[in-house]
C-alpha cells in the first residue's frame, strides 16, 4: 500500500480515475463505520457511477454481490 501511495503522490497513476475513486470510497466507508454513521448522502464519483451502471446493466445480481464487498452505490442511486 505504500507504493501505491509513494506513485500516488508522483503521479504515477493519473488517468486510473475509476480504481482511486473506489479506494477513496474504501477510506471514507471504513471512517464513517468507525464514527457509526452511514453512508447517506455520500457523493461518490461519476466514473465510479459510471462503472456501477455498466456492471448492473449486465447483471443486478452480480452487482448486488459486488456491493457485498466493494462500497458501492445502490441500485436505487445509479438509475
Amino acid at each position: 500500500m505504500l507504493v501505491y501511495a509513494k506513485g500516488v503522490l508522483k503521479g504515477k497513476y493519473a488517468g486510473n480515475d475509476v480504481f482511486g475513486s473506489l479506494l477513496q470510497a474504501v477510506v471514507i466507508k471504513n471512517d464513517k463505520e468507525r464514527r457509526g454513521v452511514g453512508m447517506q448522502n455520500f457523493k461518490y464519483a461519476p466514473d465510479l457511477v459510471e462503472l456501477a451502471h455498466i456492471i448492473s446493466t449486465h447483471s443486478t445480481s452480480a452487482y448486488e454481490a459486488l456491493r457485498e464487498f466493494l462500497p458501492m452505490p445502490t441500485i436505487r442511486t445509479i438509475q
